[in-house]
């Protein structure tokens, strides 16, 4: 229910979702874990380290804590702390690709694109074929797989390979053609980021719209901080519209931080 709410863009009822079943499952750390990015996509991140540190008390050495610490520095901008962080948590994980392409994006965001370069090759070798295609079930890998393609086409961008970037770039058009923008297997705004490299102001503007009047509104499992600091986006940052659509969007959850706030010990049903 709590993914579902997210990817509609209620984040204040996923929020309350996810913290009944944290108070119900209180030992389980991923339950934790999701409460903190509830907070961050509420904006709110002194509720998010709260949560933290408490797990951190109960669970200090679980996967779920490294990787809500590596989620709050990077919310942050505390990029030495999450790039060691995120270093740990590779090493701990060797066979869960997405945390190299967590510690790929935060490295090339630090200027570091030879590394993140490395990183994403030895991590997704298939996506330097001549030809790519995406998987489109189970949800998570085809959601995981559409969002690793377009960081290392970031990545591939900015070394100035741009035959090997449309290359990905075109199988991640081919996926997310088959999939839903807000709901099920969602692309949320990965075609933003399509349009974004191709210097298609237009659609990129057109692409971000849509994804607000259709409810998109972000979430911290993809979007590790605000759109407006995302490196991948730096051609739109200073585009008034796009500077209008950040507005519209912060003070919308700001409504739902208040929301929740007014309904976090109610019950729901």
């Amino acid at each position: 229910m709590s993914h579902l709410q997210t990817q509609l863009g209620q984040l204040g009822e996923a929020q309350w979702w996810i913290r009944e079943a944290r108070r119900r499952n209180p030992m389980n750390p991923y339950y934790w874990m999701f409460e903190c990015y509830g907070f961050l996509d509420l904006r709110d991140s002194k509720s998010a380290e709260d949560c933290v540190r408490e797990l951190s008390e109960t669970h200090p050495d679980k996967i779920a804590t490294v990787t809500a610490w590596a989620t709050i520095y990077c919310y942050r901008g505390e990029w030495s702390k999450a790039i060691a962080t995120l270093e740990s948590l590779s090493a701990r994980t060797p066979g869960f690709r997405e945390h190299i392409v967590w510690l790929a994006e935060v490295v090339a965001g630090q200027g570091d694109i030879e590394r993140a370069r490395r990183l994403m090759a030895d991590a997704y070798p298939e996506f330097l074929e001549d030809r790519v295609e995406l998987p489109l079930r189970p949800i998570y890998f085809a959601e995981a797989s559409s969002h690793a393609a377009i960081s290392f086409a970031a990545i591939l961008d900015a070394s100035g390979e741009t035959e090997r970037r449309d290359v990905l770039l075109r199988a991640v058009e081919e996926r997310i053609a088959t999939m839903h923008r807000t709901r099920g297997i969602a692309y949320g705004i990965v075609d933003v980021y399509v349009h974004a490299m191709r210097d298609d102001r237009d659609r990129a503007i057109a692409g971000l719209r849509e994804a607000l009047d259709t409810g998109w509104r972000g979430g911290t499992v993809v979007s590790l901080y605000p759109l407006g600091r995302d490196w991948k986006l730096a051609n739109l940052h200073r585009d008034p519209e796009f500077i209008a659509m950040m507005d519209e969007l912060e003070a919308d959850i700001a409504v739902q931080r208040q929301w929740f706030e007014d309904h976090k010990d109610e019950p729901l049903f």
